[in-house]
């Protein structure tokens, strides 16, 4: 398994750098693991200093950015490469991911509760915006470290969500070897006051009886494309359905269950704000601190785990 690592000498990049540690048994044979740390240019004032001294403030920076996770990766048996950029951190990261082509990017990313403050500074999000390459973000004050890890997939029957599952299948020994897959959607409350209110106007009453029934055909209709993915592999998953608004539920539905790990499809789009605005993703990212693991490019037809 191909990995890019960034890491910044922060409290963020060492929680990552110890998930990809603590996975070392599970990475395959001959892992590549890429530890990859940007500096920020300096303004052209600096330029005084001379190049000789700019040189050796980023060797510095560099090789203290380098020196804990080159050791913790090494005790745990995973050979590095490194390699650094100067300039914009989510661009750059970005870009080294356009070059290497890995299976995943890992992150540490502060999250707050609202959007707003995700979307500003978010180097995260940064890269969201701007690369294909499914990325684990990790969040809270550390990093799941058992080898099998609770896993929950939230599916919308979009090929989106179709690559998720194709994605945790072909990599499954990432999550342990007995761990426990939960493949969950939401769906409309059709029995709630909303729903009941909107029918009455249009329909007459919507029985209980009817409200199941249409709960239960959306649910099998999200689920259709999943359950032969996870079929095919001889994978055994335990499937959920949730009623409501969805960012609401995945989030609630996460914490309750004690998940070590969320995965999620998501679209998104090339331009940096519509990458966060109005996507369930991004919601979820900013309502949890649970581990998320985004996967943005979407299933083809045809394709197989």
């Amino acid at each position: 398994m191909k990995i890019l690592l960034p890491v910044d000498n922060s409290p963020l990049s060492e929680h990552a750098v110890s998930f990809v540690a603590s996975r070392a048994s599970l990475l395959g044979e001959n892992p590549e693991v890429t530890l990859f740390n940007v500096q920020t240019p300096f303004s052209n004032r600096s330029a005084l200093l001379g190049q000789e001294k700019i040189d050796a403030y980023y060797h510095a920076a560099e090789e203290k950015a380098f020196g804990e996770a080159r050791k913790k990766l090494s005790m745990a048996g995973i050979s590095v490469r490194e390699r650094t950029a100067v300039g914009n951190p989510a661009e750059m990261i970005a870009e080294e991911a356009d070059k290497i082509h890995p299976d995943l990017i890992v992150m540490g990313s502060r999250g707050r509760g609202r959007i707003a403050e995700m979307l500003l500074g978010s180097v995260t999000t940064g890269v969201l915006a701007r690369t294909r390459v499914p990325i684990l973000i990790l969040r809270g004050d550390k990093a799941p470290e058992g080898k099998e890890l609770k896993i929950g997939l939230a599916v919308d029957g979009s090929a989106y969500s179709e690559a998720a599952a194709r994605y945790v299948v072909r990599h499954r020994h990432l999550f342990g070897p007995g761990n426990p897959f939960t493949v969950f959607t939401v769906v409309n409350d059709y029995s709630g006051h909303d729903y009941s209110m909107l029918y009455a106007m249009t329909e007459g009453r919507l029985t209980g009886d009817e409200a199941e029934k249409l709960e239960a055909e959306e649910f099998d209709e999200a689920m259709r494309s999943i359950r032969p993915i996870f079929q095919e592999a001889d994978v055994p998953v335990k499937e959920v359905c949730l009623h409501g608004n969805p960012s609401e539920q995945i989030s609630e539905f996460a914490k309750s269950q004690q998940f070590d790990l969320l995965i999620m499809g998501s679209h998104g789009y090339n331009k940096f704000e519509s990458a966060v605005l109005g996507s369930v993703a991004a919601h979820v990212l900013a309502a949890t601190t649970i581990p998320v693991m985004v996967i943005r490019t979407a299933a083809r037809l045809g394709d197989r785990p």
